[in-house]
């Protein structure tokens, strides 16, 4: 097995592509430490991995809230000795949640920078004005204002989503494994 002996630390790993590497990661012998606010279903995919014969262990953690981190972190190396493996899939919910469960290109313009900066800071260097902002840092009521749907941040968005798509099916080929969805 590929990560035997391995310990991985995932946020947002209770449902969706989080809980999906969750699962792989076990099955290719890691111990898995699962991070996320939601703890019935963050519990729910751990005892899926032990069924299955894998490691996992639960710690509930909001990625905005800098306590709840360090003490994620320290449960990780305390439960399985270390941490060889880190995985951010938490999204910024804070900003998220600002713009009202809105489509992508819906968003005011600068929450979608924003959200572009935090997840993926690299991949739109015309969006950067500065420093990302601390993923713990709270969103700004001007983040939320409704915005008219605007086709070059929805390229920009499907760009990315394709390029991170990419990705994942090259991950999953050299693990062996066929992408969900």
């Amino acid at each position: 097995m590929r990560l035997e002996g391995k310990v991985a630390f995932i946020t947002g790993a209770t449902s969706g592509i989080g809980a999906v590497m969750a699962r792989r990661f076990a099955a290719q012998g890691a111990s898995v430490v699962i991070a996320a606010r939601r703890e019935d279903r963050g519990q729910a995919v751990v005892e899926e991995i032990r069924s299955a014969g894998g490691r996992a262990a639960f710690q509930r953690m909001d990625t905005a809230i800098e306590a709840d981190v360090r003490a994620s972190i320290e449960f990780a190396v305390g439960t399985f000795g270390k941490l060889d493996v880190l995985v951010n899939n938490a999204g910024p919910v804070d900003l998220i949640q600002s713009g009202t469960d809105r489509r992508a290109h819906e968003l005011s313009s600068e929450a979608f920078d924003r959200i572009v900066q935090l997840l993926a800071p690299d991949a739109h260097p015309e969006a950067q004005t500065g420093p990302a902002p601390a993923p713990h840092a709270a969103a700004s009521p001007a983040l939320a204002q409704p915005a008219a749907p605007a086709p070059d941040r929805l390229s920009r968005l499907e760009a990315e989503v394709a390029r991170l798509r990419r990705q994942l099916e090259g991950l999953a080929e050299r693990l062996g494994e066929p992408l969900p969805g």
